[in-house]
């Protein structure tokens, strides 16, 4: 999982977990700039509904010097410091809780397959472009919390030799792009 704030000059300003977000407890944001604003506290179940569905809790960084302090479930923390240029509001983008993988790789014939685990409910298109991006793919997913399967893409079109671009979009906008390699 990425945690990501608007408007700071790195995109990823947090943690990279080695852990999935099903294990995390809350996390909290409090602007140490200014100790008289109330700190921020976000529950898993302030992040998705009971049907595993990602509800975009609003909540919003004050400027100055923030600290974001990351408990999960096992009693584990995390924790890190950022500068906040401006107030500006948190976001999860849906990208961060999907996980793909295609094979094989490289691609041999017009036909692979790619494999989701979702750690939430998502909506996202698959699309798949050749090197001049030409589309040569196009579908539309909806898959639930836990999902962990295997997709066959099988292209109507003749996929050529070269470098083939895989992309997700979510309907937060964000996105996953995968370069994969097909053989002749």
């Amino acid at each position: 999982m990425y945690y990501y704030v608007n408007g700071c000059p790195s995109s990823n300003v947090g943690w990279d977990s080695e852990f999935p977000i099903s294990a995390l407890s809350f996390y909290s944001v409090e602007n140490i700039s200014d100790t008289t604003i109330d700190k921020t506290r976000i529950s898993y179940f302030d992040i998705f509904d009971e049907n595993g569905e990602y509800t975009s809790p609003d909540f919003t960084i004050i400027k100055g010097l923030n600290k974001v302090n990351i408990i999960l479930k096992g009693g584990q923390s995390r924790s890190f410091v950022f500068d906040a240029l401006e107030t500006m509001s948190g976001i999860i983008e849906l990208s961060s809780f999907l996980e793909v993988t295609i094979f094989p790789v490289p691609i041999r014939d017009n036909t692979f397959s790619i494999n989701f685990q979702a750690t939430a409910t998502l909506d996202f298109t698959y699309e798949l472009f050749d090197f001049t991006g030409t589309r040569l793919h196009k579908m539309d997913y909806s898959i639930i919390k836990d999902h962990n399967e295997d997709h066959v893409i099988s292209s109507n079109t003749t996929i050529p030799a070269g470098i083939l671009l895989n992309k997700l979009t979510f309907i937060d906008g964000s996105s996953i792009s995968i370069t994969t390699l097909k053989e002749n």
